[in-house]
């Protein structure tokens, strides 16, 4: 699929209690996105072995993704990412990290790469 003229906005967050995904997606309910560039990114997070659902539990985009979505030549997505991902699982509300797992968080970033490459490919 090859896309042209537009502007790929993605807005990068983390959570920890909304979701036991690893990835949500937010698309103001369809209204940021269109429905291909959703399943170019839903895609190249679940090629990478992350779990994703799309706009679940208040995490359905912010403000950054409603208003910019919904100009003309802009496709925005909020990427939510659950903590324990990229951090050891530990308890919300624990906000200084005393024991950093260096593995964890260098495999995350790997495949977060993959992600955004793939993505890249996709829509140039």
């Amino acid at each position: 699929m090859t896309m042209h003229r537009k502007a790929y906005l993605l807005d990068l967050h983390s959570f920890y209690i909304q979701s036991t995904k690893d990835i949500v997606l937010g698309t103001c309910h369809g209204m940021s996105c269109s429905h291909e560039f959703l399943e170019v990114v839903r895609s190249a997070f679940i090629e990478e072995g992350f779990t994703v659902s799309v706009d679940e539990k208040g995490l359905t985009g912010g403000y950054i993704v409603s208003k910019y979505g919904s100009w003309t030549n802009v496709e925005a997505i909020q990427i939510e990412q659950r903590y324990t991902t990229y951090i050891e699982n530990r308890m919300f509300g624990e906000e200084e990290v005393t024991a950093k797992n260096d593995e964890l968080f260098k495999e995350t970033q790997i495949r977060l790469v993959r992600v955004f490459q793939k993505i890249k490919t996709l829509i140039l």
